[in-house]
């Protein structure tokens, strides 16, 4: 064989090689970069938080609580917190 011809093919053996390692780095990077799943709305389950108390997908075990019963993003604490205490 021609030794430029076979330079050539061990360097473009390199380069794959090369090419393979660094997407196959990416892929686990990117693999390992996805987020777990987030859940920013709702009610705090535990310890059970006055909203949860309040719904009635948890038994409504607090009355009278207004419209926290339905829209947990509703929650106010009396005004004046958290200097005048809870």
């Amino acid at each position: 064989m021609n030794l430029k011809f076979t330079s050539k093919l061990e360097r473009l053996r390199k380069s794959k090689k090369g090419i393979g390692a660094c997407v196959l780095a990416a892929g686990v990077t990117a693999i390992t970069m996805i987020p777990q799943s987030a859940y920013a709305h709702g009610f705090v389950e535990k310890p059970s938080s006055r909203a949860a108390l309040c719904s009635q997908n948890y038994g409504a075990l607090n009355l009278n609580c207004g419209n926290i019963m339905y829209e947990p993003q509703s929650l106010e604490a009396p005004k004046g917190f958290p200097d005048g205490g809870p």
